[in-house]
């Protein structure tokens, strides 16, 4: 299969995984009423689709080496896509927040795979290309997702929003099963992985970055959980207002992934 194809296939996948943070937050308000539950306990939506990413990260790597990445990619789109599929049917805050895990699950082994399957593919500088791909892919769905979760809403109802992000799930799933992946190659380590794990956790180079990222990932988690409480509340937005702030977000996202990804391609 041609590297471009597995770069289209691994940034779709990226997308679709990350439009389930943001997609449903327009929605908030609306979901609150459904379940009679207050708007601020919907809102730990977010926290635990993030839990759900977190926790299983290195069990969906190992399980890609075990196995193989197609099936891994597969099995992870299909909960992905069957937990969206359930949540509107719930009647329960908890019944929401237990598919949101759920979700959250079936969205980490799609990232964990799409970059798998990018450093199969990928060497040097284009596997370095490659990885600012994804992340131009993930910080734009970050923007793109309330807009577009706003217009479903007015246009079809809240439901609508779950439902459509999970059939589009198991069309990805589709194309990913006729898909042709890199053969994995054999990797022999002497270390253990936890051993190998501690050893990047002490790596200066390593966890400055990542704290640096993580503190600026957690401004963007932030606004995200209070941003539709404060705005549809107080300030009476209505769910296509907050919708069209995702634009300039979405915006700055593309414009700072952009930016690293040219300093990429210039080193």
């Amino acid at each position: 299969m041609k590297s471009s194809t597995t770069l289209l296939v691994t940034c779709s996948t990226v997308f679709l995984a990350q439009l389930g943070m943001s997609i449903y937050l327009p929605a908030v308000p609306e979901i609150a009423r459904h379940l009679s539950a207050d708007a601020s306990r919907v809102s730990w939506g977010l926290a635990v689709y993030l839990i759900g990413m977190a926790l299983p990260m290195l069990f969906w790597g190992s399980l890609g080496q075990r196995i193989g990445r197609k099936p891994v990619l597969l099995a992870a789109l299909g909960i992905y896509a069957l937990s969206n599929l359930a949540l509107p049917l719930g009647q329960t805050l908890e019944s929401f927040l237990s598919f949101r895990l759920i979700q959250g699950i079936g969205a980490s082994g799609i990232s964990v795979m799409a970059r798998v399957l990018i450093r199969d593919t990928f060497r040097g500088d284009l596997l370095a290309k490659a990885l600012s791909w994804i992340s131009i892919s993930f910080v734009v769905a970050l923007g793109i997702g309330q807009y577009l979760g706003s217009v479903i809403q007015v246009a079809l109802g809240w439901p609508a929003i779950f439902y459509l992000l999970g059939s589009v799930s198991l069309l990805m799933a589709a194309i990913v099963a006729r898909v042709r992946f890199p053969a994995l190659a054999e990797e022999h380590c002497a270390s253990s992985g936890w051993a190998s794990y501690w050893r990047i956790l002490r790596h200066r180079g390593f966890l400055l970055p990542a704290l640096a990222g993580g503190l600026g990932y957690g401004v963007i988690i932030a606004f995200n959980t209070a941003a539709p409480l404060i705005l549809q509340g107080p300030f009476n937005w209505s769910a296509v207002e907050y919708g069209l702030l995702g634009w300039p977000i979405s915006a700055a996202y593309f414009l700072g992934a952009l930016g690293v990804n040219r300093c990429v391609l210039r080193t």
